[in-house]
């Protein structure tokens, strides 16, 4: 399984462990930069990152936070915001997880935005559905959830004239059990 882990962090630029914190906290502010730069460039002023509970969207909602809060003070420019979405598909087992998340983050705005009826709502207009399994059927509709979840934050990002941000999920990735 560590033979798959490097791999994985290979292929996904991870960074190896910090030699001290002063070489942390200088990844984080190189970190913070690209993503006040993507954002200025853009000619936009706010972020929208979708929140799951889990270690990348933690992380990358902190980076997004900060990075905000040093626009606002660096500029005097009030209109810089972080929006931290929860997206969840009617009720989630780990919504605990993910609110504790957003509340640790302490975005700028929360927005929550139920998928299920926007995905339930597709599966009966398809056909192919007709028929299928119900194991099938939900394998399926786990890309649609995911698709889903990706069209809400674009459409909360157009409306409020931001950028939406991500992660490669990297983290999970590369410390994942060998049961995952």
């Amino acid at each position: 399984m560590q033979a798959v882990q490097r791999e994985i962090a290979e292929q996904l630029k991870v960074q190896p462990p910090f030699a001290d914190y002063k070489a942390l906290q200088a990844e984080v502010a190189r970190r913070i930069t690209f993503i006040q730069d993507c954002l200025v460039n853009s000619g936009l002023n706010t972020l929208v990152l979708g929140i799951s509970g889990g270690v990348d969207s933690l992380t990358a909602g902190l980076l997004a936070q900060r990075a905000m809060r040093e626009l606002r003070d660096q500029t005097g420019d009030q209109s810089y915001k972080f929006i931290a979405v929860r997206l969840p598909y009617e009720t989630q087992f780990d919504e605990h997880d993910a609110q504790a998340s957003v509340d640790f983050i302490a975005p700028d705005e929360r927005h929550t935005v139920n998928i299920g009826p926007a995905v339930k709502a597709l599966a009966s207009e398809v056909a192919a559905f007709e028929g299928k399994h119900a194991v099938s059927v939900d394998f399926v509709l786990g890309n649609t959830k995911a698709r889903m979840r990706m069209v809400a934050q674009y459409t909360i990002a157009g409306a409020a004239g931001g950028l939406v941000i991500g992660t490669d999920h990297a983290a999970e990735a590369v410390i994942s059990s060998p049961l995952h």
